[in-house]
């Protein structure tokens, strides 16, 4: 009995890991053609002109903004989809554009620039004009929710002759409606006030150690990656530019740039860590960590939390305190290493990020081998993986 009870605890791990690995499957080109497009077009074009309203190059850089605005919703889709099949991806998609928080155009105009001041961003923050969403980790609660919440109604006996009704209604409608709302109102507002208790934590760290702070901000920045831990770091830089400093804004930038570059790397120096399909993909992903799309590493983070997320931390924070003790500082939001000419003491800058980018790659690397020496390389590791959280 208990064997019996165990496997079914196994089964249900193995299906929630598979549905995971299917949505990242579906995300990883998302990721790499979205930040490509808007990458090439800052390299090109320079930050400034990038941007310029009405332009080709603004509208292709919104295009690859857009794309990545599409990432949570894609991922809960999928992962849905992963566990109740066809039927769940509609549900899924709608939990997935609630874990956003923001309608997806807004989502595209903020990143591109469209909110044109500071000053904007912080007027549309203090009025909630943008709703704090919770990640990718609320998009995959929401996928998983979907997927399952889908299975169990397809088990609700019905005539053979509503089959059209159940499939083109039912489902979508009433699994968007309940897992939208479990989102929106269960996950959505735990999620602003995480954002703006870690806000208000870095605002009372001001006026003390900056090494503190640095840590502090750094690591919030690389640990959900665009989720409502990252914003709340993103918010104090805005908040400390329209004060007149920018030294938060840089360090933030700074923090953010890591994880990318820090994957591709040790996609290198470890790639038996990695599946083909992630060190194929990671030739790329440096470059979305160059222009401060962090979102390039979610992937990875989804696969392999523990070994990418708290390297990326660990040296986020180092290099957010290396930059605020040298004294660096953006005049403006947006920052990456394209913005490093306007950045001032950008040499202080450059080695803060180089100095947290190689403690994060170490530690991502080190970790990697002794998964391999344990489990063996990753493209065989996964199942093994998935029953060791049980034993």
């Amino acid at each position: 009995m208990v064997k019996i009870e165990r496997q079914k605890k196994q089964s249900v791990w193995q299906e929630i890991y598979r549905a995971i690995l299917t949505g990242v499957s579906y995300i990883i080109p998302l990721v790499v053609a979205g930040g490509l497009l808007q990458s090439l077009t800052l390299l090109v074009y320079g930050t400034g002109n990038a941007s310029a309203a009405g332009t080709p190059q603004d509208q292709i850089r919104l295009l690859g903004t857009s794309l990545l605005a599409l990432l949570v919703p894609i991922l809960s889709a999928y992962i849905a989809y992963g566990i109740g099949d066809k039927a769940a991806l509609i549900p899924g998609l709608a939990g997935g554009i609630a874990a956003q928080g923001v309608p997806l155009t807004l989502a595209a105009s903020v990143s591109a620039g469209k909110a044109t001041t500071v000053q904007d961003l912080v007027t549309a923050a203090n009025a909630h004009v943008y709703p704090v969403g919770s990640g990718f980790i609320g998009g995959v609660i929401a996928g998983l929710a979907a997927g399952y919440l889908v299975k169990y109604l397809k088990k609700i006996p019905y005539p053979p002759s509503f089959a059209g009704i159940m499939t083109v209604l039912f489902y979508p409608f009433v699994g968007s409606f309940v897992i939208g709302a479990l989102i929106l109102f269960v996950i959505g507002d735990p999620a602003a006030a995480v954002t703006t208790a870690l806000t208000d934590l870095l605002k009372g760290l001001q006026g003390g150690s900056l090494i503190v702070l640095g840590l502090v901000l750094g690591a919030l920045a690389c640990t959900d990656m665009g989720g409502p831990i990252n914003k709340a770091a993103y918010l104090f830089g805005v908040y400390a530019l329209a004060e007149g400093n920018g030294a938060p804004y840089a360090a933030f930038a700074a923090a953010k740039c890591i994880p990318p570059i820090a994957v591709a790397l040790a996609a290198v120096f470890a790639p038996k860590g990695y599946t083909d399909e992630e060190r194929s993909t990671a030739k790329g992903i440096w470059l979305l960590g160059a222009f401060g799309i962090t979102e390039g590493a979610i992937p990875y983070a989804l696969r392999d939390p523990l070994r990418i997320i708290i390297p990326s931390m660990i040296g986020g924070g180092i290099a957010a305190a290396l930059s605020l003790v040298g004294g660096s500082s953006l005049p403006s939001a947006g920052g990456s290493m394209i913005t490093i000419p306007i950045t001032q003491n950008p040499l202080n800058w450059v080695l803060a990020l180089a100095t947290g980018l190689a403690v994060t790659t170490v530690l991502i690397v080190v970790a990697k081998r002794v998964k391999v020496r344990k489990h063996g390389p990753d493209e065989a590791t996964h199942k093994s993986e998935v029953g060791s959280v049980l034993s």
